[in-house]
């Protein structure tokens, strides 16, 4: 199927998944204070698997043909310190 992308195809698509992300992330703030936490958890875990599958589905398959467009995405992100809080293993 990607042998026939070109790269600026490829290049438009995964900035269109990019925008999306970002109106998705919008999507979620702008509910988060409006949903009772049911709510807001299940709203939460659409809008992750939406956005896994375009992940896996679309921009791994671009960065296997197109491999620098998906390197130059994820910048610096090496060297960022994330302080995300442990999940319990209950």
């Amino acid at each position: 199927m990607v042998d026939n992308l070109r790269r600026d195809d490829a290049e438009a698509i995964v900035q269109l998944i990019l925008d999306v992300s970002k109106s998705l992330n919008e999507f979620l703030l702008d509910r988060r204070e409006s949903r009772s936490k049911e709510e807001f958890d299940v709203l939460k875990k659409i809008i992750g698997r939406l956005m896994g599958f375009q992940y896996f589905e679309v921009v791994e398959v671009v960065g296997n043909k197109y491999k620098d467009i998906v390197e130059n995405l994820h910048g610096s992100a090496p060297s960022l310190n994330f302080d995300f809080p442990e999940i319990s293993k209950s």
